[in-house]
């Protein structure tokens, strides 16, 4: 709850603190030090009050190196939703073979168009002046082509 602030970060509020006169008095009962005493504690719970969880962090706040150690950023070992560089190359390989396949099929050509512009099924048959029936039968010739390519193992 400190948000990585420490003693001396406290002591040195509650010093700042009793040097301000719209901030803290310093009744001279008490010994100074039992003034800096109740004015750290006031300090700290005025910190608690203030936290809030659900307040974003910096990354050097998450940062704790171990002793002897470098910083190992928390960030750092979160994983990406991202896909790695070898399964976009994959991808985009496997797209190819795809592209490759349906080559001669202009009307599963056109569909593949459409979906790799993330069109629905009714725009792509909208666009290309397909009934459902033909829109189908195309789709068939499409799987055709493309199981061939799944089942050799090419991914």
């Amino acid at each position: 709850m400190a948000l990585g602030r420490d003693h001396n970060d406290l002591l040195g509020d509650a010093i700042a603190d009793t040097l301000d006169p719209t901030k803290r008095r310093w009744n001279k009962v008490v010994t100074f030090i039992r003034h800096l005493l109740g004015a750290m504690r006031s300090i700290s719970s005025h910190w608690r009050e203030q936290f809030d969880p659900d307040e974003a962090r910096l990354e050097s706040e998450l940062a704790r190196p171990a002793e002897g150690m470098a910083p190992l950023s928390p960030l750092d070992l979160a994983s990406s939703d991202e896909p790695g560089a070898d399964r976009i190359v994959g991808a985009r390989r496997q797209i190819e073979d795809i592209e490759k396949a349906v080559a001669d099929d202009k009307v599963v050509h056109d569909i593949l168009g459409g979906m790799r512009a993330e069109m629905s099924p009714e725009d792509i048959r909208e666009a290309l002046g397909l009934s459902t029936v033909e829109y189908e039968t195309a789709m068939k010739r499409f799987r055709r082509h493309v199981r061939p390519s799944a089942d050799r193992g090419e991914k």
